[in-house]
């Protein structure tokens, strides 16, 4: 995984996988990246590229944003009545 220098607000997010693995879901990645602190900003893409060797790859693509505040996770167990 890479996170690219900033422009602006957003960095941009690499990560790569051999074409023989199954990239996680995009659900698993923004789950991943958000408890890194980051929020995807807009969806992502997979493609398939190949290393300098010829090596098949998959990449992931996606601009992401460091998570506001508010959406940062709580350290404090919510209180339900059920």
């Amino acid at each position: 995984m890479h996170l690219a220098d900033r422009h602006g607000e957003t960095s941009d997010i690499i990560a790569m996988w051999p074409s023989s693995a199954t990239p996680p879901t995009l659900l698993a990645c923004y789950d991943a990246l958000a408890s890194l602190g980051f929020a995807v900003v807009d969806g992502g893409q997979w493609r398939e590229h190949s290393t300098p060797d010829g090596e098949p790859l998959w990449v992931g693509h996606t601009p992401i944003r460091p998570l506001r505040a508010d959406e940062l996770p709580s350290s404090k167990p919510v209180d339900v009545a059920l």
